[in-house]
């Protein structure tokens, strides 16, 4: 069954008195909301719901966003706060809506019945109709259980409520709801039964878990969603073998209606049975009468079974039905475009998010243990609570291709099942081979493996027998990767001076740490030091080649002193390596950098493509999300990247052409000033004008005087003392080389050190030059001469002795 999605035109009514910014931050979200862009607002608002801002439009808004999003029981939340703060008519009826569609209309029932007469008048007919059914149902239940109404009624509400709080992630406060809908329906009232069982598996209780579901198969054997729970919790528990004898138990029973049909076919999938998830689901998936949330899981489920099975056209078929709202629907999709098994070295899509596995809080908790000292034992003990973590770490350990943090968590749990899947990794055929490395040096240090042991291990291709030394290579010393850890941290957070102790500090005694010289590389460059950057940066390429992000890097140097060929020269051997040999994180700054020389060269369409492919491999890095946002913007201007691409890059040939000819037109090695400005035009004379005479005056000139003009004003000392003084620290160091050189460098001499700018606009009067060779030319103090067949960058004769003097003491 097809999800339907209906656009909501309810904005909101906007008469509270609210703070100036909140106002602000309404006021944009109402253009967001009327572009779509409902992520964008939930982002926006989430930040004012958390500080305990009392504001019904607010609510409403992030009400709205999350129902377009498809996330039901967060637009519950929502929608009970902008209620509890106003009833609005309209608020009222989502609500009442939103109780109906999650088949809560317990909830319902008793929000009407708190509604005022007119109030109530304000509903819709339909609402007053479903009232009467709504008071059966509870009736039905009442008598089933022989209670009286009202007591059916609490417990009913109760239950809801859990219910409700499960949807929304909420597992430790729905537990005390379902214990209170057992007091008031009986403590055989199942479905409070599999809910409970679900809250403890989630809240790290999951013997509790596993008892409670007992109790429903001890008073109903055949409960399916009993018996799917225990194969779940059991399989995620490391006890495979009752979750399999549970599995055959569940196997031949027939499923009553499509939500046990769906919860058989959640115990398949977590099986990895996907025939039986395919066949369960694939005869019902146009008549499911289900919650638009559990419709959308089937909708999963049958992508993957499909997926897993070979049916590709199909499964992308499934996917595509859920990719506007659902990130993960969307990456697997692009996998299967592009005829992957599955993510990673995978060679299956998995059913499950870690989040369904273990609670995303819980796994904050872990990893925030890494920063405590002797927080081992905490550790271990999280793991005796939340097992399932071993499941979460090693199916992130295949998708993300062997993540260093992955290994690095598992190093710390420092338990044998940790130490296994550590095992299993470094001696598998799968992973980039500096990763198993040093998962192997991980097992080494821990003690796993003992001194001479051999152990088959793979390489380029093959096995080979590799013999175990305790000598740790220093980038895997587990000591030096916390200092580095710290100098990473002190990076992001800017402390540049502190990073930059850190890591001097661990070349001293360990120079070949690769890792620690080039993120001192990137201290350097935070810093404006770009020749201090490079050097670093090369010296890390002379320990290992193959090191994608010292070369990646290096390119972004090059790049932003506009060096596009040697860029595209240095990050050349890459393009020789396959795609599969990057890891994520490698891949992700490979496609920025090439998406980068892209636009350098106007391709703006191919920088697009590299950027979307960076982004499904690794969404979460910002540097390509950033680019890609820049682009689309440009995109949005209406006149498209396409025909953007074509003008940049017909723009790009005519500036070439244009500077190769004005490179030829001073034939003088050592021209004076009046020789040197004579190859400028008019115009690119007014915008060297703007820069030697800010004070004005000039705009009516004519060439001539013009020429004149700035001859004077270059021979001007303090005209001269201050452009030297608002040149950048590279840009000085240009003049001296060319100083030193006697007054003229070989030109392919400058390029090397300094870029050029030949594929800058000319038309400096609209444009002005940001590279070193421009900046220094616009300004009259460089200028471009041939002698013969040699070209040469020139410092015209009378500025070269206090050119020297001011460079000597500034």
């Amino acid at each position: 069954m097809k999800r339907k999605k209906k656009r909501r035109s309810f904005f909101g009514r906007r008469k509270d008195r609210v703070s100036p910014k909140l106002e602000r931050d309404l006021d944009q979200a109402v253009e967001l909301i009327e572009q779509g862009q409902f992520e964008e607002v939930i982002d926006l608002l989430t930040p004012w719901a958390e500080q305990g801002a009392r504001h019904v439009v607010l609510y409403s808004f992030l009400g709205l966003a999350y129902m377009e999003l498809g996330n039901l029981f967060a637009a519950i939340d929502a929608l009970e706060k902008a209620v509890d703060i106003e009833r609005q008519p309209e608020l009222v009826g989502m609500l009442l809506s939103l109780y109906t569609l999650t088949e809560n209309q317990v909830l319902a029932l008793s929000l009407y019945e708190r509604l005022k007469g007119w109030e109530r008048d304000s509903l819709p007919d339909e609402i007053h109709a479903d009232i009467r059914q709504w008071k059966e149902n509870i009736k039905t239940i009442a008598e089933q259980r022989r209670i009286p109404y009202e007591k059916a009624k609490k417990g009913l509400l109760a239950f809801h409520r859990g219910r409700i709080l499960l949807g929304q992630g909420k597992f430790e406060a729905s537990i005390p709801y379902a214990q209170e809908a057992l007091r008031y329906l009986g403590d055989d009232y199942l479905p409070a039964l599999n809910n409970l069982a679900i809250a403890y598996y989630l809240t790290g209780a999951w013997q509790q878990a596993i008892e409670t579901s007992y109790r429903v198969l001890e008073e109903d054997p055949d409960n399916i969603f009993a018996l799917s729970n225990l194969v779940r919790f059991l399989t995620w528990t490391d006890q495979e073998e009752k979750a399999k004898a549970l599995w055959e138990r569940l196997q031949p029973i027939a499923p009553e209606n499509d939500e046990a049909r769906l919860k058989k076919a959640e115990a398949a999938a977590v099986m990895e049975d996907d025939e039986t998830v395919y066949h369960l689901l694939y005869p019902v998936m146009d008549t499911l009468e289900l919650t638009p949330e559990l419709i959308d899981r089937a909708t999963f489920f049958m992508a993957v079974a499909a997926a897993n099975l070979g049916k590709r056209r199909e499964a992308m078929g499934w996917f595509r039905e859920l990719a506007d709202f659902m990130p993960r629907a969307q990456f697997f999709l692009d996998l299967l475009k592009e005829r992957r098994a599955g993510p990673g070295f995978m060679d299956r899509y998995p059913y499950f998010i870690p989040s369904e596995v273990i609670p995303r809080q819980s796994l904050e908790t872990l990893i925030e243990f890494l920063d405590v000292d002797h927080a081992k034992s905490q550790m271990q003990d999280f793991t005796q609570q939340f097992p399932g973590i071993y499941v979460v770490l090693k199916q992130l350990l295949a998708e993300l291709e062997g993540p260093d943090e992955v290994l690095l968590l598992l190093d710390e749990i420092a338990t044998p099942e940790a130490h296994a899947i550590l095992k299993d990794f470094a001696l598998g055929d799968k992973g980039h081979e500096e990763q198993r490395r040093f998962a192997l040096d991980l097992l080494v240090q821990a003690g796993v493996f003992s001194e001479g042991e051999k152990v088959p291990f793979w390489q380029d291709g093959e096995w080979i027998e590799l013999e175990i030394h305790k000598s740790l290579r220093p980038d895997n010393d587990p000591e030096i990767l916390t200092q580095i850890e710290e100098a990473f941290y002190a990076l992001q957070e800017e402390r540049l001076d502190d990073a930059q102790v850190i890591l001097q500090h661990i070349l001293e005694e360990n120079p070949e740490v690769k890792d620690a010289i080039h993120i001192l590389a990137i201290v350097h460059l935070g810093k404006g030091q770009l020749e201090e950057s490079k050097a670093l940066l090369e010296r890390a390429l002379a320990i290992d080649p193959d090191y994608v992000f010292a070369r990646c890097n290096l390119a972004r140097i090059y790049l932003l002193s506009h060096q596009l060929d040697k860029a595209e020269a240095i990050i050349q051997p890459l393009r020789e390596k396959p795609e599969s040999s990057f890891s994520p994180a490698e891949f992700a700054i490979w496609t920025e950098v090439q998406a980068l020389i892209a636009i350098e060269k106007g391709d703006y369409i191919k920088a697009k493509t590299l950027l979307e492919q960076g982004l499904r491999v690794l969404p979460n890095y910002f540097p390509n999300q950033e680019l890609l946002d820049r682009l689309n913007a440009v995109d949005a201007t209406g006149m498209g990247l396409e025909t953007l691409t074509k003008l940049n890059q017909r723009l790009r040939e005519e500036h070439r052409a244009y500077r190769l000819r004005q490179q030829h037109k001073l034939r003088e090695p050592n021209p004076t000033i009046q020789q040197a400005l004579g190859i400028y035009t008019k115009d690119q004379m007014k915008a060297m004008a703007r820069i030697l005479a800010p004070e004005g005056g000039w705009s009516t000139l004519k060439k001539q005087a013009l020429w004149d003009l700035l001859v004077k004003k270059l021979q001007d000392p303090q005209v001269l003392k201050r452009l030297v003084e608002d040149l950048s620290q590279k840009e000085r160091q240009a003049l001296l080389a060319v100083l030193d050189a006697g007054g003229r460098m070989d030109w392919d001499a400058f390029n090397d050190r300094f870029g050029n700018d030949l594929e800058e606009s000319p038309h400096w009067e609209f444009q002005e030059p940001e590279s070193i060779m421009g900046r220094l030319r616009i300004r009259g103090l460089i200028v471009e001469a041939t002698d013969g067949e040699q070209l040469w960058i020139v410092i015209p004769q009378e500025l070269r002795a206090p050119l020297r003097e001011l460079l000597r003491s500034s």
